[in-house]
């Protein structure tokens, strides 16, 4: 139950700040070529994207990074924990 509510919570968390990674990725464009990105700071670049392309490309990959979000870190990290814990019982040997 506690991965399940993990895998959700991350879903959650990357859908709401997908926008921010949009407005991070196109900061990251414009300084290599200011004259396709002519924003400079986040808030500007939310609002210029929206103005440009629409709200709707602000969620543009929201899918395939929520995807992502949540088997490496919803998934991922609590596996690699469990695998963690049988693997030092398996090698410990008894308990003294």
């Amino acid at each position: 139950m506690s991965i399940a509510c993990g895998v959700a919570g991350y879903g959650f968390g990357s859908y709401l700040t997908q926008p921010l990674a949009v407005a991070k990725n196109r900061l990251q464009v414009a300084k290599i070529n200011p004259e396709l990105f002519p924003e400079t700071n986040t808030p500007s670049a939310i609002l210029g994207i929206a103005r440009r392309e629409g709200v709707k490309s602000l969620m543009s990959g929201a899918n395939s990074r929520a995807a992502f979000i949540m088997t490496r870190l919803g998934l991922g990290i609590p596996l690699a924990g469990i695998a963690q814990k049988k693997l030092e019982e398996l090698f410990s040997g008894p308990s003294r």
